[in-house]
Formats: structure tokens, C-alpha cells, sequence
């Protein structure tokens, strides 16, 4: 059935889901080995809660137009290339002469940080969600999110191997020459890798439906 998304107020695990005048916020985040493979978010069921108090609807969500995300997406491009350009010349100067298991120690400290960080911020968005809905008459469902059309699915898986390529790519340099630099683009990579669960579903409308109980 026909849909439409869009965001939830500082909450980037959820997204408000409008069925039929009825209203219903997603939880991208459940099931969450879905964090691990966010291409198959499209194919599972996924947590929502029906919200029927307009006060609650009014306090928790941000209607976003699309257009503002393209601007901003610009300009992080724009802002991610000139630091680029700028670190590197001091490339060099972070070079660090350690030994590959001890790279492989620090590689691993550094990946269990990072999912850490991703389960606290999902936790945090869990928690300040569940404050906002806490005694509200409010009702367990379980939706299934078709992607928007087949281009959006192939541009998102690409952009998602592009991501994971320069994350193994990073990993690599970093176990090859030790540079902190290199280090620091991999801790950030391998966090926006964590997020891609969370632009599955983006504001527009969408395709859904009901989990059937067997």
C-alpha cells in the first residue's frame, strides 16, 4: 500500500510512516544485525508504532523537504574534498612505525569503539523516543518498507560497497604504514558504514505493508 515518510526530530533510527490518515514511527534500528547488512532492510519486517495523540506526533517528528538534505550532502562533499586536499601535504609527518600485530591490536580497539559508539547512539534514540510516548495509548505493529524504486536500490547498494571498499582500504593502509591520519578516516568511514541502515527510507512516499500473522 501507498505511503509517505518522513523524519523523526533528532531521532535518526525512526521515521514517522503516514498509512490511510493513520500514523506509525519506524524503527530502522530492529532488527538490529540489520546494522550489519542494511541492504536487506527493504526484505524483513521492521518495528513500528502506531501513534494515534496528535501532541506526540507534533513534538517528536521534523517534516524535512528533500531538498535541503541535497544542499547539505553538497556541501559535505565539498567540505570532505578540501580537507583532503589540506591534510595532504602532513600525510607523511603521522607515519608511525609499529609492528602488524600491534596495527591489527589498535585496528580492533579502534572497530569495537566505533560499535560501541553506533549501539549508544541507538540506544539514546531509543530511550528518548520511548520518554516522548511513555503512557500514550500506543500500538506494537510490524512493517515491511519496500525501496522506493529500483534506482534508488542500486544507487544505494553502490554507495554502500563504495563505503565498505574504502573502509577495507583504509584498514589495509593502515596495517601497511601505520599513519594516524589513515587511522582517523578509517574510524570515520567505518562509522558512516554503522549508519546505513538509517537512509533506507528517506521522505517521500513509499510502499508498504502489514507483517500477516501466521
Amino acid at each position: 500500500m501507498n505511503a509517505q515518510a518522513n523524519f523523526v526530530y533528532k531521532k535518526m533510527r525512526y521515521n514517522l510512516i503516514t498509512i490511510n490518515n493513520d500514523y506509525y514511527i519506524l524503527d530502522k534500528d530492529n532488527p538490529k544485525w540489520l546494522i550489519y547488512i542494511p541492504f536487506l532492510f527493504w526484505f524483513f519486517p521492521h518495528k513500528a508504532y502506531k501513534i494515534t495523540n496528535q501532541d506526540i506526533l507534533n513534538d517528536v517528528v521534523k517534516r524535512s523537504p528533500k531538498e535541503k538534505g541535497s544542499y547539505v550532502n553538497i556541501l559535505a562533499i565539498v567540505i570532505g574534498l578540501a580537507i583532503a586536499n589540506l591534510l595532504r601535504p602532513i600525510m607523511n609527518r603521522f607515519d608511525v612505525n609499529i609492528s602488524t600485530p600491534l596495527s591489527l591490536l589498535i585496528i580492533g580497539i579502534t572497530t569495537l569503539l566505533i560499535l560501541l559508539l553506533r549501539s549508544h547512539i541507538s540506544r539514546r534514540n531509543k530511550e528518548n523516543l520511548l520518554h516522548h510516548i511513555d503512557g500514550a495509548d500506543v500500538e506494537d505493529t510490524r512493517l515491511i518498507v519496500r525501496f522506493r524504486d529500483l534506482k534508488f536500490l542500486v544507487g544505494y547498494i553502490l554507495y554502500y560497497i563504495f563505503i565498505l571498499a574504502f573502509v577495507i582500504g583504509m584498514f589495509y593502509a593502515y596495517v601497511s604504514y601505520g599513519n594516524t591520519i589513515i587511522l582517523v578516516f578509517y574510524m570515520i568511514t567505518l562509522f558512516l558504514l554503522t549508519m546505513g541502515n538509517l537512509f533506507t527510507v528517506w521522505p517521500g512516499n513509499i510502499k508498504v505493508k502489514f507483517q500477516t500473522e501466521n
